[in-house]
């Protein structure tokens, strides 16, 4: 009993020593301007760095220099309020004209933290201007984000990483060997952390005026739309079966859990209300090719006859149809009871596809069922032949995707494959006014393959495709998802 005590308060007093020490850094950070603020090369750029250092609240951005900037492509400032004051524009033209700090040694400008966040705040602090942040733990290991990390601009190199250790206040393994505190030390000490968590929270209310829930504890990185609760799931670990169909109850509420170290060949879903799919990867093999070579599977996820009012939720799965010509990556063929279904996918990617317009059509995703919402975020997907297939079909076998259709950091390339069709789209949306369509960050890569390629975008639509890859290159990369992960 003593023991789970003991760990139970080490944890409270762990939470609230990380908490009270972000708080404060940020506080004291821009007590020079009163505003929470961060800077990027672009406006996106800042946002991106906003949301890390101000995590959120009411946001105004404006170009450092001070001029309108159609394209969103110049430096900007993006600050907690609803304007962005001269004193903290002052203090934002000096961060980024500043040099980045580095060293000869390592060639990287690069910030250290006791935490991921702390490392975070930092960076954008210190090296606001530089692109390609990278953030890995300082003394290996994943996914522990409460451990000593560093923060580089690219890729962390070895030398940056050894740099990082030297100055790191306590690695992992030099760190002194102290006497455990007695159970009323403990308290006593949770007690003042709560006290003065407390004290800044009370300081900080005065200046938030608004707050988004942005979850960003997703176990494959950061995450846009939050998770479900999966309280009372019913929850499938992929490790334990060999099983690739299924089909639920209307009611039904479902977890696939990846497999580690396995590829599953496909994964066939029908029925139930609520389907969620976190992590493993997914590649249908060769022996399910037919005679004609033609798969013999339609879509590697396939959701079939899903009950209205329920939805869809895929995050860090990798999709690979390399060997499986005229099958889809994703086919979403749900709500076939009158209904509709919301769908999320986040840091994910679905790569390979392929097809012909006189045998199968393969596509990243294709709708069939009826959608309420499609969502994503973080996404990446290549095609010899078709992208999304999203229009609305009401009358017709295909896709009834109607409502709110949200993608941010979302790219897909094409690919040069034998068949070189002519006739194909990587974003097909519907143009008829049934979808409300917001893009954010999306890019259409042709460059290299079939000229034929090419986007159906409405004129309605909030954002735009931008044509080529993504500057830091693909949003999501095959080696960063379709692992085992594990939810808490």
């Amino acid at each position: 009993m003593t023991k789970a005590v003991y760990g139970s308060l080490h944890i409270t007093f762990a939470f609230l020593l990380l908490f009270t020490v972000c708080a404060v850094f940020a506080f004291k950070a821009n007590a020079a301007t009163g505003q929470c603020y961060a800077v990027g090369k672009t406006w996106q750029q800042a946002k991106d760095n906003y949301r890390d250092t101000c995590k959120w609240g009411y946001k105004d951005c404006d170009p450092i220099d001070g001029k309108a900037d159609n394209n969103f492509s110049k430096p900007y400032v993006c600050a907690k309020g609803r304007n962005v004051t001269s004193a903290t524009m002052a203090e934002a033209r000096k961060l980024f004209n500043a040099a980045p700090v580095s060293t000869p040694a390592q060639g990287q400008c690069y910030a250290t933290g006791k935490n991921v966040n702390e490392a975070k705040i930092k960076f954008a602090q210190k090296c606001g201007s530089t692109a390609n942040r990278d953030c890995d733990p300082i003394n290996g290991g994943r996914n522990d984000f409460s451990k000593p990390y560093v923060c580089a601009a690219g890729n962390v190199s070895s030398a940056t990483l050894a740099l990082a250790r030297a100055e790191s206040p306590a690695s992992e393994g030099a760190q002194s060997i102290e006497e455990p505190k007695t159970v009323p030390e403990i308290l006593e000490d949770a007690q003042k952390e709560l006290e003065d968590a407390q004290t800044q929270i009370e300081q900080q209310k005065e200046e938030a005026e608004e707050e988004a829930p942005i979850q960003n504890a997703g176990c494959t990185g950061s995450l846009k739309y939050s998770q479900p609760n999966f309280s009372g799931y019913k929850v499938i670990d992929l490790n334990n079966t060999g099983q690739t169909s299924f089909r639920f109850g209307s009611g039904d509420k479902v977890l696939f859990l990846g497999a580690n170290n396995k590829t599953y060949s496909h994964l066939r879903v029908e029925g139930g209300k609520h389907v969620a799919i976190i992590g493993g990867k997914y590649a249908p093999g060769k022996n399910t090719v037919r005679s004609g070579g033609k798969s013999n599977i339609t879509g590697t996820l396939y959701f079939k006859n899903m009950t209205g009012g329920g939805s869809i939720y895929i995050e860090g799965v990798h999709v690979d149809n390399k060997d499986s010509f005229g099958s889809d990556g994703i086919v979403l063929n749900a709500g076939n009871d009158g209904g509709f279904v919301d769908v999320t996918i986040q840091n994910s990617r679905v790569e390979n596809i392929d097809g012909c317009q006189p045998c199968s059509h393969g596509d990243v995703i294709q709708t069939q069922g009826r959608v309420s919402s499609l969502k994503m975020y973080n996404f990446t997907g290549t095609s010899g032949y078709q992208g999304f297939f999203l229009p609305y079909q009401d009358k017709s076998y295909g896709g009834k995707l109607r409502g709110k259709v949200e993608f941010e950091k979302v790219n897909l390339g094409a690919l040069r494959t034998a068949n070189n069709d002519h006739t194909t789209h990587l974003f097909w949306f519907d143009t008829n006014g049934k979808q409300q369509i917001s893009l954010k960050n999306v890019y259409s890569d042709t460059r290299g393959a079939q000229r034929g390629h090419k986007n159906v975008v409405p004129g309605s639509a909030s954002g735009s495709v931008q044509s080529g890859r993504p500057p830091g290159g693909d949003f999501v990369e095959a080696n960063e998802v379709g692992k085992q992960c594990r939810p808490d």
